[in-house]
């Protein structure tokens, strides 16, 4: 963007030379070997542009990506060590469960071992005796089934807590082993989380390095395209002296049929860089396809493409007088061809940082841009 906006600001008659071979007559031998040096080292400066911008490109969407993932890692913590302490508090719940199953177990066993002993020291003629003490039948009925259900509730209460102990036994063993796989699995998940964080910093090591040459890069592209600019117009100068002065007359429209200006010559807000920069000439809105045509007689000095401007033209009419046409779909003329007034020479397009089909028309007098209704 820097770099375009630099050629719209100092581009002069020569710029539109960027891509194409001099005409012999426009510049001494030096001066195109010149040029010709600074092109080859433009070209190889923005073709390590163009790849180091690849890396900055792929850098940074592998750093999104180690980003996401640890995220995703954090979030996955986050969870586990909520299912972590929610499995330790049941696992803590369950063995006051079964504490307090063992306590009953044991205080049914203290009973019973004390039914047992009493039992044992008195021998069977305690029942005996709880039995013939009876008053009458029914009393010892009553007895006899009173003895029957104590010994039944004990051997239920055995059975009930042994039972219930033993499933608590097991629900534990299943809790201490889910606590162990949650903490394993945390495990795993903080050990992925410090090798993303290790691949992160050297992402962004290289992202920064990358974004560092590319600085650079583009620091040196500014550089030679200010080279360029400067025997671009040293060129223009030379061949303006050559043409004595202009005196073809009145141009005619370029771009019969299609009068309205949309950005005229002069400070604007540029419609893509969004910023206030000089514009050299007018912009003529007009289909892709329509004809352009020469306004004066002159020669073709350059027919080829320049950053910015797409697919151009450029006619000198003598008298350091240059008019240039930029965004074209189609060059209807090559270089070192003499053209005359109302010649066609292009056709309107949208080539180069264009926001539509229009036609860029330029009017340069020794090198620097002039409104073109001057000689219109």
């Amino acid at each position: 963007m820097r770099r375009w906006t630099k050629g719209l600001v100092s581009l002069g008659v020569g710029l539109a030379l960027l891509a194409g071979t001099l005409s012999p007559v426009i510049a001494s031998p030096s001066l195109e070997q010149q040029l010709n040096h600074v092109r080859n080292q433009l070209n190889q400066k923005k073709s390590e542009e163009k790849q180091t911008k690849i890396e900055v490109r792929d850098y940074s969407r592998q750093l999104a990506a180690i980003n996401s993932s640890i995220n995703e890692r954090n979030q996955q913590i986050k969870d586990l060590e909520g299912a972590l302490k929610a499995a330790t508090a049941k696992l803590n719940s369950t063995k006051r469960e079964l504490a307090a199953a063992e306590k009953r177990l044991d205080e049914s066993n203290r009973l019973l071992q004390k039914r047992v002993k009493g039992m044992y020291q008195s021998g069977p003629v305690s029942y005996l005796e709880v039995l013939l003490n009876a008053g009458s039948f029914s009393d010892f009925t009553n007895r006899l089934e009173f003895l029957r259900r104590m010994v039944e509730s004990d051997a239920q209460m055995v059975d009930r807590i042994s039972a219930e102990k033993a499933q608590i036994e097991k629900y534990k063993r299943s809790l201490d082993a889910k606590v162990q796989q949650i903490a394993a699995m945390k495990r795993e998940h903080e050990a992925a989380k410090q090798k993303l964080a290790q691949a992160q910093s050297e992402k962004a090591a290289l992202l920064s390095e990358a974004q560092k040459n590319l600085k650079e890069t583009a620091a040196a592209i500014d550089k030679l395209e200010a080279q360029e600019d400067a025997i671009l117009r040293q060129i223009a100068i030379e061949n303006a002296k050559k043409g004595g002065t202009y005196s073809g007359g009145p141009f005619i429209w370029p771009l019969p049929g299609y009068t309205r200006v949309s950005s005229p010559f002069g400070n604007r807000m540029h419609p893509i860089l969004n910023q206030n920069r000089f514009h050299a000439g007018i912009d003529i809105p007009a289909p892709t396809g329509t004809t352009v045509i020469a306004p004066a007689n002159g020669t073709v000095i350059y027919s080829g493409s320049m950053t910015g401007y797409g697919n151009v033209v450029m006619i000198d009419h003598g008298g350091g007088v240059v008019s240039l046409y930029g965004h074209l779909s189609a060059k209807l003329v090559s270089n070192g061809q003499t053209v005359t007034k109302g010649m066609p020479i292009a056709l309107v397009g949208n080539t180069g940082m264009s926001t539509g089909s229009h036609l860029h028309f330029e009017v340069r007098k020794n090198g620097t841009p002039v409104s073109p209704y001057g000689y219109l």
